[in-house]
Parts: structure tokens; C-alpha cells; sequence
């Protein structure tokens, strides 16, 4: 699940919404860039107008012009608000996270969270679990005819048979206990009265806290019934291929700068957009912490460390700026037909493509081991671990790249022999 970071001075000042995005700082919010409730809410960040030219700008230092292609044309929004039911109750012998009574989001922490004892990693690995099973039978029932609702529902009573707390539920006064994203929703759909339909995919996002004390989070998108476009199938194969990708860079000394540039990558071949404003996060005892794992390329291609083959070459913050053997974390990439920027409902937290494309995610949550990366999420009865699949396709891709791309030297062996050529001719 995604998140916008609180911080105190966001409450201090009295703005419904922060207006900055990561990794712009902001002087009155510091540094954002995870997912968003509604006090800066649940997974994902947003941004206003006013920051996003400056972070256009920064970003297209990054994107390739093939990010930026269209193949969806725009058109009407399809969805539109429904009756949303009251906030369900969980029972008082549940434990609950801090935020639970008060639906207060807990303040952004940027450490890290490692499992260094062997109690947290089987806690963990027991989160993870729970969350991949409801999450596998909640997307079942994702049909034509099937209310979001009746999705939330199972979630929520599934958590509790489970003795578990379902986690979005009062985070920062979010009203249900799953997140589900239809359509053009890029995430932090609230689950109402509307039916899904024939032809409609959904993302839903399932998280838990269990009576151990730790989160496990995780979403799919899900193709109703038989009638989805070849184009929306598509998208929701390589949003998971864009997952499966970021995943195979994974291991002790990875810098995580390397997760957006593989996700980036494999999305400009398709001419998909990466949205920008939410993130994956930290998880563990705390629902979202850092690192903010972002899903573009931040780094040049090209310039030290960005490319695959990057494993051990460990610089800055261990945990923030790479990646350290117990921790855990999310990968959550949202792929899109078109624009990539969000606009929030008046529920201030349902976000949609704005120009109404489709949109689809993928998340895991990963443990980083002594000699790579174990997917605690991984689906019951054997999910597709096509992380070496991943790999290979990705050497194939940089090599490509590398072919295609002229080197530092040449292209300045070339500069130097454009100029010579032109020299005395007033240019």
C-alpha cells in the first residue's frame, strides 16, 4: 500500500495537503515522497501545481522520450463516486497499531527496518503470508456483479478470523480495510457500492497487522470477466513483468536507485508511463518508514552504478541508500496507457489517471538475505518467482541499450570532430 509522509509542521500549518513532492524538499515539509492518506495519507505521494513544474522539470533528466509516448487516447472518466458504508468495528482482543483508535497517521520515520533477530524474520515471513493469502482470495472475487464493498468485507472479516487487524482501516481516517483501485484509479480506491463490471480490471491492495506486532502488504490487479481489452491485458502482464524486474536487482549492497531504473526501463520499451507520485516504503512493525523506493530512474544511465550489474557497490546510507541483508521493504510500480499525473476525488484519497487511461500495480513485500532478496508475498500454492527470467531479460535489455547508446568517449570523440570540420566556416 502507498503513503504521503506526515510531519508536523503539515499539521502545524494548516494546509489540507502538502504541496510538495519526493525528492523535492520542501522547506516548510521537508522531504516527501511515499504514499498518501488523507493527512498525507496512504501509499503514494501527491503534489500540487505549484511543485509540479519544478519536479517535471527535474524529471525529464531522467525519462526517455519513449516514456513519453501516448497510446491511450484520452477520454471521459468512467467512474464516478458511490455510496461508501460506515467504518467497520474489529474486536477489542485484536491488537492494534498505534493508529488504530485514533486514525492519526504516525509520523514518517526515515530509518530503516531490519530484522536482525530470528523471531522478527519468521514474524515477517508470517505477515507476509496472511496478506498473500486474503489478498489471492479476495481477488477472486473480483467478477461482474461483485460490489468493492462486499471485496472490503471479506478482507475485513478474514483479518479478524485470522486474529489480525486489517492495516489501511482509520490510517489517517481511511474508512475501509482494503484499498481498490478500478480503472483509470491509480490506488487508494475506497471500496463502495458501485458493481464491477465486464471488462473492468481491479487493483486491490491488502495489508495486515498481526498479533505479532508486524505489517505485511501486497496487491495484484485483478481482470474482470472476459470482455478486458488485449490492450488492458497487456498492461496488467508488464506491470507485473516491471515487478518481477525491480525484484531481480535485489540484494545485500544494491543501491535502490537501481529498482526505479530497471521498472523505468522495461516501461519506456512499452511505451507505458511510471507514475511518479507514489512510492513503495519500509515495512515491518511500522506500517510505512523509509526508504522511499522509487519506480523511475533517478540516475543517468550511464553513470556510476546504474546499471544491473551493480551488486556490492554500496554507497551512502545502509538501508536508505542501499539495500542491507534482513531488511524489508515494498516494490509497488504503477504503470499507466497515458498521463502519469493523478487528480484526487473529494474523498482526498482516490486518485485517477488524468486523462482517465488505465492504470495498473503490482507490490510485494521483500526481505533482503545474506545472497539476495526473499518474497514475503510470495502467492500460496506457488506463484510465478520468475525473478531469474527477470534478470536475464534485463542483461538482454542493458545490452541492447549499450548498443544503441554512444559512449562517453565517442561522443566526444565525435564532438571534437564536428567542430574540426566546421572550423573557418563562421559557425
Amino acid at each position: 500500500m502507498l503513503v504521503r509522509t506526515p510531519c508536523a509542521s503539515f499539521k502545524a500549518s494548516g494546509s489540507r495537503r502538502c504541496m510538495m513532492l519526493t525528492p523535492v524538499r520542501c522547506r516548510l515539509h521537508g522531504l516527501h515522497g511515499h504514499h498518501g492518506h488523507r493527512l498525507h495519507g496512504l501509499h503514494g505521494l501527491h503534489g500540487s501545481s505549484r511543485a509540479r513544474g519544478f519536479f517535471t522539470a527535474a524529471m525529464s533528466l531522467f525519462t526517455s522520450s519513449s516514456s513519453k509516448k501516448k497510446h491511450w487516447s484520452a477520454r471521459e472518466p468512467v467512474l464516478i463516486p458511490f455510496d461508501v458504508s460506515p467504518m467497520r468495528l474489529v474486536p477489542a482482543s485484536i491488537r492494534k497499531p498505534p493508529y488504530a483508535d485514533t486514525g492519526v497517521s504516525p509520523p514518517w520515520n526515515d530509518t530503516a527496518q531490519i530484522a536482525k533477530k530470528a523471531e522478527d524474520k519468521t514474524a515477517m515471513r508470517k505477515a507476509g503470508a496472511l496478506a498473500a493469502s486474503i489478498l489471492d482470495r479476495a481477488g477472486a472475487l473480483a467478477k461482474p456483479g461483485i460490489t468493492t464493498e462486499e471485496i472490503d468485507i471479506f478482507v475485513h472479516d478474514t483479518c479478524i478470523e485470522n486474529n489480525a487487524y486489517p492495516s489501511p482501516l482509520n490510517y489517517g481516517k481511511f474508512p475501509k480495510s482494503v484499498c481498490t483501485s478500478v480503472n483509470e484509479v491509480i490506488c487508494h480506491g475506497i471500496p463502495d457500492a458501485r458493481e464491477l463490471v465486464d471488462g473492468d480490471i481491479v487493483n486491490i491492495d491488502v495489508t495486515v497487522y498481526t498479533e505479532d506486532g508486524f505489517h505485511g502488504d501486497c496487491s495484484r490487479t485483478f481482470l474482470v470477466g472476459e470482455s478486458v481489452s488485449d490492450a488492458a491485458r497487456k498492461l496488467v502482464d508488464d506491470t507485473e513483468e516491471a515487478l518481477w524486474r525491480a525484484i531481480a536487482v535485489c540484494q545485500p549492497g544494491a543501491p535502490f536507485h537501481a529498482i526505479g531504473a530497471a521498472i523505468q526501463d522495461f516501461a519506456d520499451t512499452q511505451s507505458y508511463g511510471v507514475c511518479p507520485d507514489f512510492v513503495g516504503h519500509g515495512v515491518g512493525q511500522q506500517f510505512h518508514s523509509g526508504p522511499a523506493v522509487v519506480h523511475y530512474r533517478t540516475v543517468r544511465r550511464g553513470s556510476s552504478g546504474t546499471g544491473f550489474g551493480l551488486m556490492g557497490n554500496a554507497k551512502g546510507k545502509a538501508g536508505i541508500d542501499y539495500m542491507v541483508a534482513g531488511q524489508t521493504f515494498t516494490i509497488e510500480p504503477m504503470l499507466t496507457l497515458g498521463a502519469v499525473k493523478g487528480r484526487f476525488w473529494d474523498d482526498d484519497w482516490t486518485v485517477t489517471t488524468t486523462d482517465s487511461c488505465l492504470t495498473a500495480q503490482f507490490e510485494h513485500t521483500l526481505m533482503v538475505t545474506d545472497d539476495g532478496v526473499e518474497i514475503l508475498t510470495a502467492r500460496p500454492g506457488g506463484e510465478r518467482l520468475d525473478v531469474e527470467g527477470a534478470a536475464m531479460r534485463m542483461k538482454e535489455l542493458e545490452a541492447s541499450l549499450a548498443r544503441t547508446s554512444p559512449s562517453k568517449s565517442a561522443a566526444k570523440s565525435k564532438k571534437k570532430k564536428a567542430k574540426k570540420a566546421t572550423k573557418g566556416f563562421g559557425v
